[in-house]
């Protein structure tokens, strides 16, 4: 039977869920390593632009989780669920169920929070690292404006294409939006069909806002590159220069013109630079 995200994607496709209720796609290829993709807040696996899996499946066999609450995943109603331990330990439960003892990692936004927290209490599952328009937290944290992350968990609007519209403004910078406008929304037709609970996107922007890990960087002893886009007005830059810094050897790749959403706004220098620095891991 071939599974909604395969109807999608036009991919083969294998979706599982493990015994915590967590879901996740398993997309096939010749390539022999594999690259995990956690996604940001209240995003799903069904979210991710088709030609940016499509890309990256030249290199790899890719494993794209759905974070507990989104997607095909379950909706648990205690909160205490959706933090970035939890998915962090979540993440595990999906290696130990697809039964890969090593594989490449990239996380975007929360994800990249999830990714760092992931590397830090299982060092020796992980064999590059990829931090996409994430932070680290605690007093190294460049906060975006005033009143922006308020503004992504109550989008204005009254219907959902209304509310994404809203959200994306806060995402791409200024006047850029109507470049990708018509591929968003095709990119998003099936994660509006399993839009994700209010309850749990608060959580989840909670969880982002709380995460801290940035006394433990220097433990990260892993391969790693941080990317990001220069106009990122929801993790700004800073943000991004200090994990370079503060991550042993790690690289830091900027996207000029660039927002908070690197695989819409520069899919290929993104793709380009993921590959090359994994080839050389």
């Amino acid at each position: 039977m071939i599974s909604e995200f395969e109807k999608k994607f036009g991919m083969p496709t294998k979706t599982f869920k493990t015994s915590a209720g967590v879901a996740y796609h398993y997309l096939e290829s010749d390539a022999k390593d594999t690259l995990v993709l956690l996604n940001g807040y209240s995003a799903s696996s069904y979210s991710w632009n088709r030609l940016f899996l499509q890309d990256l499946l030249r290199k790899f066999r890719l494993v794209l989780v759905d974070h507990i609450g989104t997607g095909d995943s379950d909706h648990p109603k205690e909160i205490d669920r959706y933090t970035i331990k939890g998915m962090s330990a979540d993440l595990e439960g999906v290696r130990k169920d697809i039964n890969i003892e090593k594989f490449f990692l990239c996380g975007y936004s929360m994800g990249g929070c999830v990714a760092m927290d992931y590397v830090l209490s299982y060092p020796n599952r992980v064999i590059g690292l990829g931090l996409v328009a994430t932070k680290s937290g605690g007093n190294s944290y460049t906060p975006p404006k005033d009143g922006v992350l308020e503004s992504i968990r109550t989008p204005e609007g009254s219907t959902v294409i209304e509310m994404s519209l809203d959200l994306w403004s806060k995402l791409i910078p200024d006047g850029k939006l109507p470049k990708y406008e018509r591929e968003l929304v095709e990119t998003y037709l099936q994660q509006w069909r399993k839009w994700t609970p209010r309850f749990v996107m608060d959580a989840q922007l909670d969880a982002y806002i709380d995460a801290d890990c940035s006394r433990k960087l220097g433990e990260i002893s892993i391969p790693t590159i941080v990317l990001t886009g220069d106009l990122d007005q929801i993790a700004p830059i800073e943000n991004s220069k200090y994990l370079s810094q503060a991550i042993p050897n790690a690289e830091l790749a900027i996207f000029e013109g660039c927002g908070h959403m690197p695989h819409i706004e520069a899919r290929s220098a993104l793709v380009s630079s993921l590959i090359n620095y994994f080839t050389e891991v």
